[in-house]
């Protein structure tokens, strides 16, 4: 019971009232909500690559993910960049226009990783 409940706490959505930063999509009504498709390679000896609830290595810890890993990047702050990324063939609603730019509401899961680590694929 006690480790479920810290993995609830691990992986909980960023919440700005804690200090997190919420990822940002949209702004435009004619363009994807989110630009760019990577995944998660150039981890050198790392095992993992850390999804933060904010740009830096002081914000909480939300994911762990291995190399691999598709992300869509959703915005960018210095080396930090505010990803979505699901399970498998999750449909992220990233791919649409939205008119303003607003926090990511989900379904998937959102957070932010440091750029080296991470590899374009499209975009």
């Amino acid at each position: 019971m006690m480790a479920a409940a810290m993995w609830a706490a691990l992986v909980a959505p960023a919440n700005p009232a804690n200090g997190g930063v919420p990822v940002r999509v949209g702004g435009t009504g004619h363009e994807d909500a989110c630009g760019s498709l990577v995944q998660v390679g150039n981890l050198g000896s790392r095992s993992f690559l850390a999804v933060r609830d904010g740009p830096g290595t002081r914000f909480r810890m939300l994911d762990q993910l291995r190399i691999g890993r598709p992300l869509t990047v959703c915005e960018e702050r210095g080396q930090w960049l505010g990803v979505i990324y699901g399970d498998g063939n999750a449909d992220c609603a990233v791919y649409t226009p939205r008119p303003r730019r607003t926090a990511y509401p989900g379904p998937c899961r959102s957070g932010w990783v440091h750029g080296r680590y991470v590899k374009l694929v499209a975009g």
